[in-house]
Parts: C-alpha cells; structure tokens; sequence
C-alpha cells in the first residue's frame, strides 16, 4: 500500500514538473532566437 501512494506522489510531481518545465525550454528557446536576431544586426 505504501509502496504505490509513494508512486503515485512521485508520478504526480513528475507531472508537475513537466508541466512546469515546458515554458521554460520554449523561454530559453526564444532567448536564443532573440540573441541570434541581434547579433544578426
């Protein structure tokens, strides 16, 4: 019982952490663009 409430916790911060990381790489994805932009100048 133990066993799968604790991979049923670690499967949802796995969710949350997905979740929250996918912003995050298409952000660091525009720093990138914009970067190239101007250096492109």
């Amino acid at each position: 019982m133990k066993k799968q409430m604790l991979k049923d916790t670690l499967g949802d911060h796995q969710r949350v952490i997905d979740t929250l990381s996918v912003p995050s790489i298409k952000h660091e994805r525009e720093v990138k663009d914009f970067k190239r932009m101007l250096k492109n100048q």
